[in-house]
């Protein structure tokens, strides 16, 4: 309604993937966007509504002005074998688990269960891979921008799609310094377990070793002074 012309495949993106109705251009909200493939020349309102298509799957506000436009957008949700001489490119699997068993038992091919299951991408848009470029896809990354997925330095062999989901593991799964927090929120320092923890504390920090305080819970603080100050 804004009348910016955007890319079928960032529109599409945007409001499938991310979940987001914003015009890429301008932000403006649009409860109705248009997928044409004769856009030359028109604005919003040139478009007789009464011919649109409607979406195949749910609403996500999304009208098209023929058939090809429609199928081609809903194509890049069709979990098919990329390799072309392979029958399944032409029938998709119904989703990305028995997609990434084809790859494996037909082709020795592997696809990131990271990237597949995390709805970031297109499932057109997955790679296939051996298993070392996989590995290396994991640990380094393998185009520019992308640096491999991170992993927890306390699980095993425990990779995340991006900083964001290793953020909160670490943050419901082991022990943050609070104190060390208070210094560099930009740094935040993890520890394993509450035992790592605690020893952190002694070497690190200045704990109260009062029984009154040890019995409520480990009472510390980041300077000297402060530790004294509690004391008095």
């Amino acid at each position: 309604p804004c009348n910016h012309t955007t890319c079928y495949l960032c529109a599409f993106r945007q409001r499938k993937l991310y979940k987001k109705n914003q015009c890429l251009i301008c932000r403006t909200e649009s409860k109705t966007i248009i997928f044409t493939d004769n856009y030359m020349n028109m604005d919003f309102d040139d478009i007789p509504k009464a011919a649109l298509l409607q979406p195949t799957e749910g609403d996500l506000g999304i009208r098209f002005t023929s058939d090809s436009a429609k199928g081609i957008t809903y194509e890049l949700l069709e979990y098919k074998c990329p390799l072309e001489n392979c029958r399944f490119h032409e029938h998709p699997f119904p989703n990305f688990k028995q997609l990434n068993e084809h790859a494996q038992s037909a082709h020795s091919k592997f696809f990131c269960s990271i990237c597949g299951n995390a709805n970031k991408s297109f499932p057109s848009e997955l790679k296939m891979y051996s298993q070392a470029k996989l590995r290396l896809h994991m640990r380094q990354g393998d185009y520019d921008g992308f640096e491999g997925h991170p992993a927890c330095k306390f699980c095993d062999n425990l990779h995340f799609y991006s900083d964001d989901e290793l953020n909160i593991h670490m943050r419901d799964k082991h022990e943050r310094c609070d104190v060390c927090h208070r210094q560099d929120s930009v740094n935040p320092k993890y520890f394993r377990n509450v035992e790592q923890l605690s020893q952190h504390f002694l070497s690190a920090h200045y704990p109260c070793r009062v029984a009154s305080c040890l019995a409520q819970k480990v009472i510390v603080f980041g300077e000297l002074l402060e530790l004294e100050a509690h004391m008095a």
